[in-house]
């Protein structure tokens, strides 16, 4: 199954990249010259800045080609003011359906062709005027550095902003009316300013906008009717944040009749339990996802207790984190489900890391076993569902739904119990020792290391305490069972 956007995204760069290379083959009166340029376009569309800049040129060469026509049926000032409205919404379509509309954060990386593409016209301009390459040269670099520079930033957009509005004055001017071309230069001021206003907030333009947006999508997603997590809460957790972004990822799933499960607690025989972050009921089978959302190196095979989490410290320094291995985990998670379904659905692990972090040295050869980053999620899932083929239907896919729907809906005891247990577990584990003697121990909560730390106020004032390493973000706290051992951090 492919993602509908990124298909229609395809779709368009491939068209007008064929439509401008055939115009070019035309002239050149050259099927190779048309080759060329249809290979060039999709690979410079495919970078994101530079795809930019193509997109932002394409729209002036297509407004322009307008212009020649609507010059023959119109005014010149109607001709001049239509063509600047058809250049601005064909820099949105390219925006949305162009090569900027597919990555995160496409809207940002808009703004950034926008300010270089200024740039390289205002030096432009500079040239033919003066006549000289080395000065041209020199103010493109001095504009770039200017927009670029954090300290220099604002002055440096706001001259570009007032230069190309000056541009526009200078290039109309002589054309139309004096009150006409103020007003086109000063809509291109605007324009540039707004846009290089966001750059300087850093994207943060019309935020309230896009959270409100955003919550209010989040509160109809079936991550929130079945976990209730409130938004806030999930965008502020590093755990249940991954975990929405698995469904995110794969939320379209649901419009081909999957199901999602969220936080499944699962009976083992000594009456606790083991918990599923994740789950995807789909055609294809059972995906079971562990999500761990670290930062730094991550080394580990699919053997090993304990897997590592690296990260630097300054002065060429890194600090090693031991957490349970997540495959070892996820298997005893799936061995538990598998007690409940048929032995005939194929069930898939896949532990999902999140992008902040390297896998460096992981390494993991069992069937149906992945260990990926986020931003392979839907890949990975749509290929292995796909080498599968369709394996449940819509029937089957709703009775496992509700019959493993209430094993996450359960009581804030028994939650506050598997912690407990998984608490109890982790300390009966024999770990590999620090450099100090301690064992490592793990947050039940998050998977981050439990250090030792010492209360600073409050009626515990000075007594020592385990306390997760992901502090303030996890705020997991346990006494130490043996009040001999020393405060050695």
């Amino acid at each position: 199954m492919g993602n509908s956007d990124t298909n229609t995204n395809i779709y368009f760069v491939g068209i007008e990249s064929f439509l401008i290379a055939g115009g070019i083959g035309l002239y050149k009166h050259s099927l190779i010259w048309g080759i060329a340029a249809f290979v060039i376009l999709l690979i410079v569309y495919a970078i994101p800045v530079l795809g930019g800049i193509l997109s932002i040129i394409s729209s002036a060469v297509e407004a322009y080609l307008l212009y020649a026509v609507l010059l023959k049926v119109l005014t010149l000032p109607s001709a001049s003011f239509i063509t600047l409205f058809v250049f601005y919404v064909l820099m949105v379509v390219h925006r949305i359906f162009g090569v900027m509309g597919r990555e995160e954060g496409g809207s940002r990386s808009f703004r950034y062709s926008l300010i270089i593409t200024e740039c390289f016209v205002l030096s432009t301009a500079v040239w033919y005027t003066q006549k000289s390459i080395p000065i041209a040269c020199a103010v493109l670099v001095l504009l770039l550095a200017a927009a670029f520079i954090p300290g220099l930033r604002i002055p440096g957009l706001l001259i570009l902003s007032l230069g190309s509005a000056f541009l526009m004055w200078e290039v109309t001017h002589d054309n139309i009316d004096m009150k006409y071309s103020i007003l086109m230069a000063l809509i291109v001021l605007i324009y540039t300013g707004v846009n290089h206003a966001a750059t300087c907030l850093g994207g943060r333009e019309f935020e309230y906008i896009n959270v409100k947006d955003d919550k209010n999508r989040y509160y109809q997603q079936s991550y929130y009717l079945s976990t209730h997590n409130d938004y806030q809460d999930v965008m502020n957790d590093e755990g249940k944040h991954g975990e929405y972004l698995i469904y995110e990822s794969l939320k379209d799933y649901e419009q081909l009749g999957a199901k999602f499960l969220f936080n499944c607690y699962l009976n083992k025989e000594d009456n606790s339990t083991t918990e599923i972050d994740v789950m995807l009921i789909c055609h294809g089978g059972i995906f079971v996802f562990e999500s761990k959302n670290y930062s730094g190196w991550i080394f580990g095979d699919a053997n090993s207790l304990n897997w590592t989490q690296t990260l630097p410290i300054g002065d060429g320094q890194s600090k090693k984190t031991q957490f349970y291995n997540p495959v070892k985990q996820n298997r005893t998670h799936i061995k538990y489900l598998k007690n409940l379904i048929d032995s005939n659905i194929p069930v898939y692990s896949v532990i999902v890391f999140s992008d902040k972090c390297t896998l460096k040295d992981v390494k993991v050869d069992l069937v149906n076993t992945y260990v990926i980053q986020h931003n392979e999620i839907r890949t990975k899932v749509d290929k292995i569902a796909e080498h599968t083929g369709h394996k449940l239907d819509t029937k089957q896919i709703y009775e496992l739904y509700n019959k493993l729907y209430p094993f996450t809906q359960v009581s804030h005891e028994m939650k506050e119990r598997h912690i407990e247990n998984v608490r109890k577990t982790i300390a009966n584990v024999t770990e590999p020792e620090t450099e100090e003697g301690l064992p490592f121990l793990i947050c039940p909560r998050c998977g981050s290391r439990l250090v030792l730390r010492t209360a600073g106020k409050g009626e515990n004032i000075g007594k020592s305490f385990y306390g997760c390493a992901s502090f303030p973000k996890c705020k997991y706290t346990r006494e130490i069972e043996q009040p001999e051992v020393t405060n050695k951090e």
